[in-house]
């Protein structure tokens, strides 16, 4: 397989990736379960997807009211975006943070 030009993989796993990232994307509490399963079955060497999976969870978890779970999955997602080099992954990375530091903590919206 030649690894200079894009592709895509259409198999169960990076299916439920997408499928969770847009149950995330709107809010939907199903979107952890899908996740979680989706990570346990990523292959590991499709390492920009699992940084993807992960800005997902977080957002996720997030939503569940699970911070401490999603700081963990958007740090392991920073960190791996940052040794991959990818753009995109950081800058998604970024913007979880930014968000994540303006939700609601205690009925109370929190700033930084």
């Amino acid at each position: 397989m030649q690894t200079d030009r894009p592709y895509v993989i259409l198999d169960s796993v990076h299916l439920a990736r997408w499928r969770g990232h847009v149950l995330a994307r709107f809010g939907d509490p199903e979107a952890v379960d899908v996740l979680t399963g989706a990570l346990d079955q990523l292959d590991p060497s499709f390492a920009r997807a699992e940084a993807a999976l992960r800005v997902d969870l977080a957002t996720a978890l997030a939503a569940a009211g699970e911070r401490d779970e999603a700081r963990n999955h958007a740090d392991r997602a920073s960190a791996l975006a940052g040794r991959l080099g990818s753009t995109r992954q950081r800058r998604r990375c970024e913007r979880w943070q930014r968000s994540s530091s303006s939700r609601t903590l205690s009925g109370v919206a929190v700033r930084s």
